[in-house]
């Protein structure tokens, strides 16, 4: 596969039986690059998964995806006046990401929508921080102490604790977890330095449980 030589977006040309169609131009349009650079948590350059750049351009949805090379950096272009640009960022299970937008701006612990806005300029000295996530591992047992299967878990961070539009999974958790093969649950991508209560609810019953996790935090619940 060959990079396109410019950046293009879609364009409508009608067909009619009977009539030759008329002649179709394709021609890039004025764009931006966009840097991002992959970090690990001391800082330093490392690897990063591929991750995927949306929005609309003349009332269109344009995408494309940036590839980290082996360094972790990835330059992509844009159209120029590309809006309501949006990110989404990606990881496996064992990791984290935290985002930095710039030079000199804090880091933000949203990822799965990074959102931009408008890009009318190139976007230099984005950061997307991966650490090693902390695990936790749910068990809910009845009072003979035998596993209940089919429980459910769901953690809410306290930092998100206002908000409503950022969610991981369909039940409403901010945390994402798997169910293991024994019936219990355990996270993944778990931001860490930053409190988290989970909510165990099995059988019409329910029962949080709050934890400030840290960067080796490793802990089982249970019931």
């Amino acid at each position: 596969m060959h990079p396109l030589p410019g950046v293009f977006i879609a364009q409508k040309t009608m067909l009619k039986e009977g009539v030759a169609p008329a002649e179709l131009e394709l021609q890039a349009v004025p764009h931006i690059h966009f840097h991002a650079q992959y970090l690990d948590s001391q800082g330093k350059k490392g690897w990063g998964s591929e991750f995927f750049i949306h929005g609309r351009m003349d009332g269109q949805h344009w995408s494309t995806r940036a590839r980290p090379d082996k360094d972790g950096t990835a330059t992509v272009r844009l159209p120029h006046g590309l809006q309501d640009v949006q990110l989404g960022l990606i990881t496996n299970e064992h990791s984290a990401l935290r985002h930095r937008k710039g030079v000199g701006k804090p880091i933000e612990n949203h990822n799965y929508n990074v959102r931009l806005g408008t890009l009318n300029d190139d976007v230099e000295g984005f950061e997307i921080i991966r650490y090693k996530a902390p695990l936790v591992v749910v068990q809910a047992v009845d009072e003979a102490g035998q596993p209940i299967k089919g429980f459910e878990v769901v953690g809410h961070y306290a930092w998100m604790k206002n908000l409503t539009n950022y969610v991981a999974t369909s039940a409403g958790s901010h945390v994402s977890m798997e169910r293991q093969e024994d019936s219990r649950q355990r996270t993944s991508q778990l931001l860490p330095d930053e409190e988290v209560t989970f909510k165990v609810t099995a059988k019409g019953t329910s029962r949080p449980w709050r934890r400030s996790n840290s960067r080796k935090a490793k802990r089982r619940i249970w019931w």
